[in-house]
């Protein structure tokens, strides 16, 4: 099939085709692309990064590449729909966070079961303009249970952007997850006379037990209060 130029294109073709993987090109002929666009993976669909891309002729797509960089357009960031499961998910992707909202998330899961693996939520150091109040990098929520791993080697990544409230960089609220070789860091929060003010926390748990983490580097960022887990009501 012809590439296309968008990820909803090419979610709307892989449905349509009962496909359950969509490449998405990080490089083509060396120069780097960025998807910048409201991004919501059905149940059964996969986006998958790090293809590179090369046209002499035929295309030609290898992988190993870097990370596909995905530009949120919403506070909600990339979105799941309700009742995915496994077969759904994220691999080999980076997301840059929107700023400047009350509440911005990387990732948001609710009612859903994906996995998101080899993935990374980017740092609110690469943005421009004014922080969230809250900055979540993965939010789940709604009786959702997602898995969010890495590799040993390659370890996925979450680190919230900075906010002037409260910065999380995983918060599960009455939902559980399953945590394996995932960095995860809380990120900064400040007024706007850069004291710093607030609550940041690499793993926030509201009411989710059973969650677990495994092979897990956790991390408060900065702020008034950190913390690197922090964990309320039957969680």
């Amino acid at each position: 099939a012809n590439p296309v130029k968008t990820i909803g294109q090419g979610i709307a073709h892989a449905v349509a085709l009962g496909v359950s993987r969509v490449f998405i090109a990080a490089a083509v002929n060396g120069t780097s692309l960025t998807y910048q666009e409201d991004v919501t993976i059905p149940n059964g669909v996969t986006l998958e990064g790090r293809w590179a891309v090369t046209q002499a002729g035929a295309l030609t797509w290898s992988r190993g590449g870097p990370r596909t960089l995905v530009v949120n357009t919403t506070p909600a960031g990339v979105k799941f729909a309700p009742q995915a499961g496994r077969m759904s998910g994220l691999d080999g992707v980076m997301i840059r966070p929107v700023s400047g909202a009350m509440l911005s998330a990387g990732v948001t899961i609710s009612g859903a079961s994906p996995l998101l693996d080899d993935f990374e939520v980017l740092t609110g150091a690469l943005f421009v303009g004014s922080p969230s109040v809250e900055s979540v990098g993965v939010l789940i929520a709604g009786n959702a249970s997602p898995r969010l791993s890495g590799s040993a080697a390659v370890p996925s990544k979450v680190t919230a952007a900075s906010a002037s409230l409260a910065s999380i960089g995983v918060r599960v609220v009455n939902a559980r997850v399953e945590l394996q070789s995932v960095d995860v860091s809380g990120g900064r929060v400040a007024d706007p006379s850069q004291n710093l003010v607030g609550v940041s926390a690499g793993l926030q748990l509201i009411n989710s037990p059973q969650s677990t983490v495994k092979l897990a580097e956790i991390n408060g960022g900065l702020g008034r209060v950190c913390f690197g887990v922090l964990s309320q009501g039957n969680a």
